[in-house]
């Protein structure tokens, strides 16, 4: 399949970027068989500009639907998301599909750069991708 590449620049202390990506080559095809832990913390929003309840990540997870809020119990961040900031030393994606299986993530992505952020995930590229409420899954790069 031919991939549409979306980029959204960034800034923090001088350009990243987050890019938009969609369809993955492949809906069945893995994309990491095993986590990988990383320093920092990668950061998931329930509304735009970094509002609502939070949840944070350092490692590889393919299914949010298992995973509360920060402090919370009971509702899942599955699908919740509206902002992200890459505070990690690594590349991360940001999934539409996850797989309770452990078996990889698929569907359209979100790639942040190491600092990278997105004060909200439906407004990206000037609002021509949007990533809101989509996410369902993150893989680090190694």
């Amino acid at each position: 399949m031919k991939r549409r590449k979306i980029a959204a620049a960034l800034a923090t202390l001088g350009t990243v970027g987050v890019l938009g990506l969609a369809p993955q080559a492949s809906a069945g095809e893995p994309t990491s068989l095993r986590p990988i832990a990383v320093e920092g913390r990668f950061w998931i929003y329930e509304w735009p500009n970094y509002t609502g309840r939070f949840k944070s990540y350092n490692t590889d997870d393919f299914y949010f639907y298992n995973d509360e809020w920060d402090g919370t119990s009971g509702e899942s961040v599955d699908n919740l998301a509206s902002s992200a900031h890459n505070n990690t030393d690594r590349w991360a994606r940001l999934y539409q599909f996850g797989n309770d299986s452990g078996g990889g993530c698929s569907g359209d992505y979100v790639e942040f750069a190491p600092g990278a952020y997105a004060r909200d995930l439906g407004q990206l590229n000037n609002g021509t991708f949007n990533f809101n409420n989509k996410a369902s899954c993150i893989i680090f790069d190694d």
